[in-house]
């Protein structure tokens, strides 16, 4: 039987940022409490979204020369169970994208991190939806 850390340990959140600073405060933070993998580009988190298995993403919105829509409709596509759990972090009040009505959140920048690491929890206290 899994004890309550290991069941923890058994989710696996990446985390995706430019700000290579964000992305490392964040993995300090979350990877107590989980798995965590990192990029700081979409080219390296499609790559770890091909290769391995991942139970949340949070995403900056802008990510460089791209934003997380790039991101977000590759997931859709290809990896569709994940897109309830992506929580997208911006620093705009009126950035919209295309799935989001599917995602799981928007958080914005600064973001709390209590708040943050509440929001990762609370992917994995929900039920998985059946969709037809």
């Amino acid at each position: 039987m899994l004890n309550v850390m290991q069941a923890a340990f058994d989710k696996t959140v990446l985390i995706i940022d430019d700000d290579a600073i964000l992305v490392e405060l964040f993995d300090e933070i979350l990877s107590t409490s989980f798995s965590t993998r990192t990029a700081t580009n979409i080219v390296d988190a499609i790559a770890i979204l091909q290769n391995m298995h991942i139970s949340a993403v949070i995403s900056d919105y802008h990510l460089g020369t791209h934003d997380a829509d790039v991101l977000i409709n590759w997931i859709a596509q290809k990896k569709p169970e994940l897109i309830s759990k992506i929580i997208l972090l911006t620093g705009e009040a009126d950035v919209t994208c295309n799935h989001q009505d599917e995602i799981s959140s928007i958080l914005f920048k600064p973001v709390d991190f209590n708040t943050l690491k509440l929001t990762v929890h609370s992917l994995f206290a929900q039920p998985q939806e059946l969709k037809p």
